[in-house]
């Protein structure tokens, strides 16, 4: 809303495993013939909102564990971060965990937010086995942001800052020195 305020909030931005709309058209989690993608837009919504909602019954660990590494975490992902991303999402009321579902679902419809005003360098990192925001998605935005610094493709899955520490990291410094130093040369 505020264009010529953004380099007074921000000196760059990353954008990593996230999406500017249309979140559903690209979940992953059932491959299905181009002819049936309307019916894997509904079902993913209506998993999405169900399971987020739904509270995880202990009878029913292990296949709540099974469905949310899928879904967060890249199949070579260390255990322990599957169980952490686990933990933190059993941890959380499912009342909050489904409020969010459904705002994501709800809101991030086919349109897509508009990345114009995004006038500071941005990184964008994504992760190619990303089963709920896939490549597509880190791809769309790199080719919309006006000032890309640069566009980043990582192993694993939606959770790639603990799935990849060390490289997110890296990728986070070189953004910083990049700013740092163009502020130097500039003053």
């Amino acid at each position: 809303r505020l264009p010529h305020r953004v380099a007074e909030r921000a000196d760059a931005v990353a954008l990593i495993n996230t999406t500017t709309g249309d979140l559903l058209r690209n979940v992953n989690l059932l491959p299905v013939p181009p002819t049936l993608a309307d019916v894997r837009v509904r079902a993913a919504g209506t998993v999405l909102r169900t399971f987020g909602a739904a509270p995880l019954v202990r009878a029913a660990d292990r296949p709540s564990r099974r469905f949310v590494s899928m879904i967060a975490v890249g199949r070579g992902a260390d255990p322990a971060i599957a169980d952490f991303v686990f933990e933190l999402f059993n941890g959380t009321p499912a009342a909050g965990r489904g409020g969010w579902a459904r705002v994501l679902v709800d809101h991030l419809g086919p349109q897509h937010i508009a990345l114009k005003n995004l006038t500071v360098p941005t990184l964008v990192i994504g992760s190619t086995k990303d089963r709920l925001l896939p490549m597509t998605s880190a791809r769309r935005i790199a080719a919309t942001a006006p000032n890309l610094a640069r566009f980043v493709e990582l192993s694993g899955g939606h959770c790639a800052i603990l799935e990849r520490p060390d490289d997110v990291n890296e990728q986070l410094r070189w953004l910083i020195d990049t700013v740092t130093q163009e502020r130097r040369v500039s003053s």
